[in-house]
């Protein structure tokens, strides 16, 4: 441990470095007298009483006009005093009285000085209460010297490569730390203690693996200046991570500079966002400001609590002069939201109040966050330190209890570790080792005198997979090394056979290279050295000869040697399973991998976990892409044996190289059936690399290839329900994926029907359409709006044909450009919006449609342009204007629509049917969802079940797709019961896994047969039901699906009866067809390319003005977001708002538009900054041609990626 007087030697600079006063570390005469006075032990004083006195009498003796000689005696004398006290009771009262009595002027005044400086906590210093357990003293009473324990080498393994959850930080050193310490600022408003602050400060950051600087005394622009001179720091680049301390006093959104000069916390935070410091784009960044932000103190609010208030002073903003406790400001200051993401602010306390110093201590906040974070880095990450700061906080108290409040705000996007122990000499090297749970084996050594065994075996116990027969059953297949497609019922278990096939997998590539490595090698060790240092320091320090033999011991105990591998994975030995690794890492050409590609974010999760439940001796890594992760997925493959991944990141890497098909030796499709006939799915994608690969490669590709399987609950029909239709649309599932056979149960049928998967009870309620005015009214306006336009159409308008008709006019109009396009388009619009509105109305209250319209039009009056709307904006806004009293009207009549009432039923028939039964209803739309939603929860009867809803994250940036925290939150609320019903669109019908499910309900709409099949799995309880509610084209969809589903069943028996030899050609054909239809596509689009490049096709905005702003070449595209990075673009052509969302603007989101005409076209990139283009908001101009596109997919041309940080 350190000693104080250690930590506080002045430093000294060169003259050079000596030019500006904030990196001169100065020791007043009273910091000079406190540091020799804590030299002196009072046996009658506790600690707390020691410090305190002793803090004071510095103050008093070191600033007095005594020559330091003179103030050294005269402390030896008061401290003689003091152990010569009689008694600790009245201690204070027999010190004054005996410096009375000494007789020396000086005494005497010292005497007087003392009573005034603790003239208000008198009583307190007399009775020794000054501690409580709200104070707890970090470093005892003498010295800062901190101990930070390590964190465990498997939660560095752990936690350190999962990129998907965690922050990269293992950087050496992890990152800068620069403090800016503000004590000076003349007269009694200067800081005294903080000097405690930045030793605590840089023992603890130190000891976290960061670069420490510290200046101090910045004028205000000097701070300005030192922040823009960090940020550009090229450093920032190679590290992982930065913190920033400013220890200040503070007002209003502000600290202050020596000068009493102010910085807004703006201009502290946007030297560091991801645009202005690129070095530290995506990285974590921790801001701590010790500064108050008002002048208000809190006098807390009465409550039961464990422990007591402590007795500290109060502040001087409104105690006496020499109380002992000081604030950092004088007035309110609001908290200003970080507006970049991968920011973390923590304030000492909330706007408008007070935050707390002593001079012995330092400051309760810098206290709080150097106790929690050197006892907790090892096991948690920042978030969590922060809220023990919090709390840690809450717990302190003045002397007049009054009371302070850290605060933290941030934008961080994944959690952030320190990693202690970790980091300074420890190789950043990729593994490709077992689970993490191996490298933390405190390993034995191995006695070289006998039979090499281990004197304690270690273990690990990890889960018993248990699988049924028929699990057994549907695995075999694939289990014995065949291409297959496994087909088997929802609730059936097929993440357990999944599993049975990955560890099989894995155990016997680590088998067969464990015989290679050992067979007729008796007298040769080369390699299994070289095995040995693979595995740095896991392996045990025994001799080679004695891993040797184990190893050979291992191996040649049994044949074939897949029967033992799996043996020594499974056994309680670790170190034999360890070694085998390493061999196998050594000898492989092709280490084994293993791709679990998955569609969804909770699939993801939940597999994520059951992989590293069921097998903790290989290592699983996850990327879904839902942290705005950069890191490559090649990095998770290198060091994972199993990679739970979403299919667009697989594909994405495909695309660009990061991985190759090749790098995996095992790929398992979940909910394979998306895998379906010419579709540009990213299943499709990534077995397009396969099959070319497959296709180049011809006999010589046998054995080099992944092997391929697939799991569904169905492999569907297709469109037609014609047996013939149906037997080639599975065919072709076959052919994508290389899929040799069509695996079901056959032979355990029996248990498998006994697990009874199937509802209970199957409902199909048929609803007729009501009558609807409001609806009749909507049609009738649509009809006028056609009329401006002098367009008409006998299609029955709220129907999907009607919205085809408004597409082709719209694309009939463009074609034309002509004087009035624009005046038709915009028509077209509102038209489109119209019959939307009908559409909802036949599933939702009238209500609902009219706030749909209200949305729309609210929506055009916030994105008004300044110059106003053009005249027939100013029409169609007048026109529903006009409307909307009767379309009021209609809706206030109205009675709760008869589906409604259906739906209605079934949910109160759910929860009679037990307690805690929970449902799940399908929705067409995110806006059915959000209105059902409102409904349900305003029912008297239904507010009860706290229904939720669940959409994806693919639902474009303006309508609000939810995040995939978003998503997790609302399920785990599902999964507790909090909430009893979640209204869902299709998103929640792959793998929403809730056994309390006991009722689903598919609410007027029906998509295809897989999906009717996979909703009908959502029903997990006994005695579970599943209805269909809707009209006449919602039920015969229903029964068209039923049919699908029986002829699916007898087209994979007919295709189980097809020879190998024949299923193989059949397979072989397709792929051979479907090449050459991909090399003719290819060519046709580089033909197109070469005639049309995007250097020649432009976007127009769609706004009034009509003006060509660029050039689809000009276009970058980062993941799925398309930018345009041209300064000369943003600044010629885009005019930045700020966000109408709170949430966005939070993020430091804004909002874009056209410049010329304000027309919206979208918003800016989070992160970058970046204008982020919506390309429905735009023409392209294709050979003179305007096209509109809804989606940057329906593009024909490659767009360029853009890697900001290159």
């Amino acid at each position: 441990m350190a000693s104080v007087e250690a930590m506080e030697e002045p430093q000294t600079f060169s003259s050079e470095e000596n030019s500006r006063a904030d990196i001169i570390v100065k020791e007043e005469p009273e910091d000079r007298v406190l540091r020799e006075i804590r030299k002196y032990k009072i046996p009658n004083l506790n600690g707390v009483q020691r410090e305190r006195l002793f803090t004071v009498l510095a103050n008093l003796v070191g600033n007095s006009t005594e020559s330091p000689s003179t103030q050294q005696e005269t402390l030896g004398r008061i401290l003689d005093i003091l152990n010569n006290l009689p008694s600790r009771k009245s201690w204070f009262h027999d010190l004054v009285q005996a410096l009375r009595q000494a007789g020396d002027t000086f005494f005497k005044q010292l005497a007087v000085d003392l009573e005034n400086e603790f003239q208000e906590s008198r009583r307190d210093m007399d009775e020794g209460e000054w501690e409580s357990s709200g104070s707890e003293d970090i470093d005892g009473d003498e010295n800062i010297g901190l101990e930070i324990p390590p964190c465990s080498e498997s939660f560095y393994r752990e936690h350190s490569t999962d990129f998907e959850e965690n922050y990269k930080n293992t950087s050496s050193p992890r990152g800068r730390v620069l403090v800016i310490n503000n004590k000076h600022f003349g007269g009694r408003s200067d800081r005294f203690g903080t000097e405690r602050d930045v030793a605590m400060l840089e023992k603890l950051f130190t000891g976290l693996h960061y670069k420490f600087v510290v200046k101090h005394d910045l004028k205000a622009q000097d701070i300005k200046e030192a922040l823009k001179e960090e940020s550009l720091n090229p450093e920032h680049k190679s590290f992982d991570s930065f913190v920033c301390v400013i220890l200040s006093h503070g007002e209003k959104e502000i600290v202050r500079g020596t000068d009493s000069e102010s910085v807004k916390y703006q201009e502290i935070l946007s030297p560091f966002d991801n645009q202005s410091c690129p070095g530290l784009g995506g990285k974590p960044k921790l801001f701590f400001i010790q500064a108050c932000q008002g002048n208000k103190t809190d006098d807390g609010a009465i409550c039961t609590d464990e422990g007591e208030s402590e007795e500290i002073t109060d502040s001087p903003a409104t105690a006496g002069v020499g109380d002992m406790l000081y604030v950092d400001a004088e007035t309110h200051g609001k908290v200003i939201l970080p507006t970049k993401s991968d920011i973390l602010i923590a304030k000492a306390t909330t706007e408008e109040y007070v935050s707390y110093r002593t001079r012995q201590k330092g400051t309760w906040f810098i206290q709080a966050i150097v106790k929690v974070f050197s006892q907790h880095a090892c096991k948690e990450d920042v978030g969590s330190m922060l809220t023990k700061v919090n709390s840690h906080v809450s717990r302190l108290s003045t002397s007049k209890k009054k009371k302070q409040m850290s605060e933290v705000t941030h934008t961080l996007c994944k959690k952030m570790y320190f990693f202690p122990g970790n980091g300074k000499s420890k190789s950043e090297q990729p593994h490709t080792d077992m689970s993490s749970m191996l490298e933390e084996v405190p390993w034995k050594k191995i006695k070289l005198d006998s039979e090499p065994s281990l004197e304690s075996p270690i273990s690990i116990k990890p889960e018993v997979l248990t699988p049924r027969k028929y699990q057994k059953e549907l695995a075999k297949p694939a289990m014995d090394g065949l291409n297959c497609i496994i087909y088997a019922p929802p609730n059936s278990g097929k993440t357990v056979v999944a599993l049975m096939i990955a560890k099989n997998h894995l155990e016997k590539r680590c088998a067969s290279t464990m015989t290679a490595a050992t067979s007729g090698r008796d007298d040769d060790l080369t390699e299994l050295k070289t095995a040995a240092t693979s595995l740095e320091n896991t392996v045990p320090k025994a001799s080679d000869e004695v891993i040797y033999t184990r190893l050979k011991t291992l191996v040649n105990s049994s044949r074939p040697s897949y029967q033992t591998v799996p043996a020594v994975l499974c056994s309680s030995n670790i170190e034999d399973a360890t070694e085998l690794k390493a061999v196998m890492n050594t000898h492989s050409s092709k280490v084994p991998k293993v791709a679990f590609v998955t569609r969804r974010f909770t699939l993801l999760q939940q597999t994520f976990k059951h992989f590293k439940k069921y097998m903790p001796l290989w290592s699983t890594g996850k990327r879904s892409g839902g942290s705005n992760s950069n890191t490559p997925l090649s990095l998770l493959v290198q060091r994972k044996d199993v990679i739970i991944v979403v299919d667009n990141i697989m594909k994405d890497s495909l695309e660009s190289k990061d991985v190759s098909i090749m790098d995996f030796s095992l790929i398992i499709f979940d909910e394979c059936h998306h895998c379906k006939a010419d579709n540009d799915h990213p299943y499709n994608q990534i077995m397009s690399f396969y099959i070319e690969q497959k296709l180049m490669l011809g006999e010589t590709g046998e054995g080099k290839l992944p092997q391929i399987v697939g799991l569904t609950a169905s492999p569907g029909g297709g469109r037609r329900p014609v047996a013939e239709s149906v037997e080639k649309h599975i065919l072709k599932l076959c052919a994508n994926l290389d899929a040799r056979r069509i695996v079901t149960v056959k032979d355990n049928l029996d248990e498998l029907s006994q697990r009874k998967l199937e509802p209970l009870e199957q409902v199909c309620v048929e609803v007729q359409e009501r009558e609807n005015p409001f609806n009749d009214h909507l049609a009738a306006m649509m009809t006028q709006i056609e009329s401006w336009i002098q367009i008409s159409s006998d299609i029955t308008k709220g129907t999907q044909r009607y919205m085809s008709f408004v597409e082709e006019k719209k694309k009939a109009f463009l074609e034309d450009d002509g004087l009035n396009t624009l005046k038709s388009l915009l028509c077209l619009d509102h038209l489109y919006e119209y019959n939307n509105a009908i559409e909802f109305c036949s599933s939702m209250r009238m209500e609902d449609a009219l706030w749909c319209l209200k949305v729309f039009y609210n929506d055009m009056e916030r994105n008004k342009r300044e110059s106003g709307f053009v005249e027939m904006e100013k029409r169609l806004l007048t026109y529903f204007e006009d409307n909307v009293q009767q379309l009021r009207s209609f809706a206030s009549k109205e009675k709760t629509p008869p589906k409604l009432k259906i739906l209605k039923e079934q949910i109160l028939t759910s929860q009679m049917k037990c307690e805690g039964n929970r449902a799940i209803i399908f929705v067409k739309t995110k806006k059915t969802a959000e209105a059902m939603k409102v409904w349900i929860n305003s029912d008297t009867d239904l507010k009860e079940v706290n229904a939720d809803v669940l959409f994806g994250t693919n639902t474009s940036n303006e309508k609000g797709g939810m995040s995939y925290g978003e998503q997790d939150a609302v399920l785990k609320k599902f999964k507790s019961g909090e909430t009893k019903v979640l209204i869902s669109t299709s998103v929640g019908g792959e793998g929403l896994h809730e056994s309390n499910c006991g009722t689903v309900v598919i609410y007027d709409h029906m998509f295809d047969d897989v999906y009717s099949i996979q909703a009908r799995g959502r029903a997990r309880a006994t005695k579970s039901t599943i209805a269909v509610i809707g009209a006449a084209n919602t039920t015969a969809k229903h029964e068209v699906n039923v049919l699908l589903e029986q002829l699916t069943k007898m087209a994979v028996a007919r295709i189980q009866q097809i020879p190998p030899e024949h299923m193989l050609q059949k397979i072989n054909n397709m792929q051979h067809e479907d090449a050459h239809r991909r090399k003719q596509r290819r060519e046709m689009m580089e033909e197109q390319k070469k005639k049309i490049r995007t250097d020649d096709i432009n976007l127009i905005c769609k706004g009034p003005c009509g003006k060509r702003v660029c050039k689809l070449s000009d276009i970058r595209k980062i993941e799925t977001a398309h930018i345009n990075p041209d300064p000369d673009f943003a600044s010629n052509h885009v005019l930045f708002r700020d966000h109408h969302e709170p949430k966005k603007s939070a993020l430091g989101i804004k909002k874009i538009h056209c410049k010329e005409c304000e027309q919206d076209w979208g918003n800016t990139l989070q992160s970058y900054g970046y204008p982020c283009l919506k390309i429905s908001a735009f023409y392209t101009e294709e050979q003179g041609v305007k096209k509109s596109r809804k989606k940057w997919s329906s593009v024909p041309f490659s767009i360029q990626k853009f890697y900001p940080d290159a």
